[in-house]
């Protein structure tokens, strides 16, 4: 998407600037509050009559915003910000000097979360489960257990979910030849249970993974083909 057809998207109002955002042109120096679910909008109120522009280097006009606007910090950014209007379409970079400052706590704890939930989306990317994730991080991960149990004592309550594993090996079987009647073996790739996996929660996030190998044989299996 090229920044000319961006600006002009922006001043006719078909995108917002989030939107094009979502199209590959994000900024990696800045952060951006959308990536925690659940979080308390940080509302600015600008200062005085505000350009906004496009880009974080404060290029491209756009608009403006007014003395006492409020304002949505959407990505933070030491020498600008990203905000959208509380009330209005209008959105995109502004000088730090224009509008109130967002307290310095609120700003590095959401860095924190947002860089702790990239980790984890990371983790379901890879289908690893690590330690912190919620149950929706590990549905997204391996999808529905094969078992849920729990158990509580003096410590509280803890979940525990079974996955079967699997693991493909390499078997030997007879076939008929259709045509001559004749046996033959051949050669297939099946999934056979390997063990378990179980994830243990406490408080509704990962405390513990463990991962049990089987020293049973068994017959189940899935033919791959």
């Amino acid at each position: 998407m090229a920044l000319r057809w961006v600006v002009m998207a922006l001043l006719s109002g078909s995108i917002s600037w989030t939107q094009a955002q979502d199209n590959s042109l994000r900024d990696p120096e800045a952060l951006y509050l959308d990536g925690l679910a659940g979080t308390t909008p940080v509302v600015l109120k600008v200062q005085s009559l505000t350009p906004v522009y496009a880009t974080r280097n404060l290029t491209a006009h756009v608009g403006n915003f007014v003395a006492n606007e409020e304002v949505i910090l959407v990505a933070h950014h030491p020498d600008s910000y990203l905000v959208r209007a509380k009330a209005g379409k209008l959105e995109g970079w502004v000088s730090p000097k224009t509008v109130s400052s967002p307290d310095p706590a609120v700003i590095k704890t959401l860095r924190a979360a947002i860089e702790e939930e990239s980790r984890y989306q990371n983790a379901i990317k890879k289908k690893e489960v690590i330690a912190g994730m919620t149950f929706d991080h590990v549905l997204q991960t391996l999808g529905k257990p094969d078992n849920k149990s729990f158990r509580e004592d003096e410590n509280g309550r803890f979940d525990l979910w079974s996955y079967v594993t699997y693991e493909t090996v390499i078997e030997q079987r007879p076939y008929r030849d259709p045509v001559t009647g004749q046996i033959f073996t051949e050669s297939v790739r099946v999934k056979v249970p390997s063990g378990s996996l179980d994830i243990e929660f406490k408080g509704g996030r990962v405390s513990a993974v463990e991962k049990k190998r089987s020293t049973v044989q068994t017959q189940n299996s899935i033919r791959l083909r």
